[in-house]
């Protein structure tokens, strides 16, 4: 009888166990339902033309796999708009960096606005990972320096001079 009753309370602790495992492990999800990654900063300072620009934007939150920016439906780790380089810097296709990270530089030469748009994914285990995307506008004002203003249109008529020619001078 005693036999009977140790193979009837392993049975049951066997099974209560793997109930216990089987809710916990599907509970994960849903514990960690609020899956997010966030930017820093929330938006970018604006960038003044002939002056040199310096901005970072990084992720928070869930570590991401994988993360780029598109131009026209291509998708870039790199790319140079009227002056300002925007790169991308991690998360690195080696996984050593799980945190995104662009960087934005240079010496913006147009006055206009741009957008940049950023896409990626986050790591999934049991729970399907997530897919995020953020638009950032970088927006190019005018100088108050009079001779910057002086070379700013020396340089837009370089650039057109170079667009007419097709060439370098």
């Amino acid at each position: 009888m005693d036999v009977l009753f140790l193979k009837k309370y392993r049975e049951d602790r066997m099974r209560n166990f793997f109930i216990f495992f089987i809710i916990a492990i599907s509970g994960c999800c849903s514990v960690i339902d609020n899956k997010h990654i966030g930017f820093l900063p929330e938006k970018l300072p604006q960038a003044v033309a002939g002056e040199a620009f310096y901005a970072t934007i990084y992720t928070n939150g869930f570590p991401v796999t994988w993360m780029s920016f598109v131009n026209d439906g291509v998708y870039l780790n790199e790319y140079i708009e009227d002056g300002l380089k925007i790169k991308l810097i991690s998360p690195r296709e080696d996984n050593s960096e799980s945190r995104g990270v662009i960087e934005i530089s240079g010496i913006p030469l147009a006055l206009k606005s741009f957008d940049i748009h950023i896409v990626g994914s986050t790591v999934g285990t049991q729970c399907p990972g997530l897919q995020f995307s953020k638009t950032y506008r970088i927006s190019v004002i005018k100088s108050d320096n009079e001779s910057l203003k002086l070379s700013l249109r020396d340089s837009d008529n370089h650039n057109a001079m170079t667009k007419c020619l097709g060439r370098v001078i």
